[in-house]
């Protein structure tokens, strides 16, 4: 079986949703709003193998990602899947929006060939809700200005 990743339509989100419910991991990524909002401008493209889901978007370094396979298949065979898929193609093998519990899984799997680089600019955070209704305060001044 070979993998067809094809544009993110909205008539897709609705395939989307058992997916993002059997994560674990709560990363805006895997919310359809999220998802939808951002497909433009990450190029998003999806593809569905061994009962999984898998994205591939293109990030500002102007490369192609791939997501760690998410649901509840086999995960082992889509990223078998997903190898065999970049060797045909000959795309590297890159991989975005991991978890620390993927990532190890990934470091098992892939070994001394496995880089990690953190992403700061595609960190989640979380803002208590007061705080961020009003801005309070010296830590809410760069948002306070942005906004302004």
């Amino acid at each position: 079986m070979s993998l067809h990743f094809k544009p993110l339509d909205k008539e897709d989100l609705s395939v989307f949703t058992p997916y993002f419910a059997a994560q674990t991991d709560r990363f805006c990524d895997w919310t359809t709003g999220a998802t939808f909002m951002w497909r433009h401008f990450f190029g998003c493209r999806y593809a569905l193998a061994a009962g999984c889901l898998l994205f591939q978007v293109r990030h500002t370094d102007g490369l192609d990602h791939f997501t760690y396979p998410l649901g509840n298949g086999d995960h082992e065979e889509a990223l078998t899947l997903l190898e065999a898929h970049c060797a045909a193609t000959g795309e590297p093998l890159r991989f975005t929006t991991v978890s620390p519990a993927d990532t190890a899984r990934l470091i098992a799997r892939y070994g001394e060939k496995t880089q990690v680089l953190p992403q700061r600019d595609y960190f989640d955070y979380l803002y208590e809700r007061e705080a961020l209704a009003t801005f309070a305060g010296r830590r809410y001044s760069r948002l306070r200005n942005h906004i302004h």
